[in-house]
């Protein structure tokens, strides 16, 4: 009824409670993520792919300060689609101990793409899986399709929006991160800018696996977004239903 408040929720005879208790706060977030997948796309079942499968590129090892880092390329699915990434991992970390993981989401950008946000090309002050690196985590940078070097053509996939073809593939990385023995599967968590920062956010959407977010001008209420002029956003790489 007013989806600018967030504090609560339609019971079974359609009245509105105040959201109070986890519980409560459950009933609304169902209500939020069918609301996202009516403009999205419903989000495919992936329990059948199994553990996610990925190679390192050869010669792409390298260290940095306090992380090391590989570009890897994720089957994304069972048709032939690899994501590329950057997987760094912390210098710092204790052997054996499993640590903080972050997928880190990177703005638009058709020639840098994931390459900005780990410190490589563009702005030092966007090389922010860099310096979460840096800092003790194991960063997870994918390339969104159809930017930097994943050339993709949206209209010839099986999904129904850009945007759901990026969840999916941040998904599986997700899943990647979960599998890997020294990442602790209850303390990951997303940040983007831009692009990145509103792709953090969908994904957070649907996968409680996410315990934190950061989205740096990923999103603002749809009645300030140009007067709620969606115009920008029916494009085939976010969300062609609006349109």
């Amino acid at each position: 009824r007013d989806h600018r408040r967030v504090d609560y929720y339609i019971d079974d005879a359609g009245r509105e409670q105040p959201v109070r208790t986890a519980s409560d706060w459950a009933k609304r977030r169902a209500d939020i993520v069918v609301g996202l997948c009516a403009t999205m796309g419903e989000v495919p079942d992936r329990r059948s792919l199994g553990p996610v499968r990925y190679t390192v590129v050869e010669g792409s090892r390298a260290e940095g300060p306090g992380f090391t880092r590989e570009k890897i390329m994720v089957d994304a699915d069972d048709g032939g689609d690899r994501i590329p990434a950057w997987l760094l991992r912390p210098t710092s970390a204790t052997p054996g101990k499993r640590g903080p993981a972050v997928i880190a989401l990177h703005q638009t950008h058709f020639r840098f793409g994931k390459d900005e946000i780990i410190g490589l090309a563009g702005s030092p002050n966007l090389a922010y899986a860099r310096e979460l690196a840096q800092r003790g985590f194991v960063v997870i940078a994918p390339e969104f399709p159809s930017l930097g070097e994943y050339k993709y053509d949206f209209s010839k996939d099986r999904y129904p929006s850009g945007t759901l073809k990026g969840v999916w593939n941040h998904l599986r990385c997700v899943d990647l991160l979960t599998e890997l023995p020294d990442v602790d599967p209850n303390r990951i968590a997303a940040i983007g800018h831009s692009l990145g920062g509103h792709n953090a956010i969908w994904l957070s959407v649907v996968d409680e696996r996410i315990r934190a977010v950061v989205s740096s001008c990923g999103w603002t209420a749809i009645p300030f977004y140009k007067n709620g002029d969606l115009t920008g956003w029916e494009g085939e790489r976010y969300f062609p239903w609006i349109l």
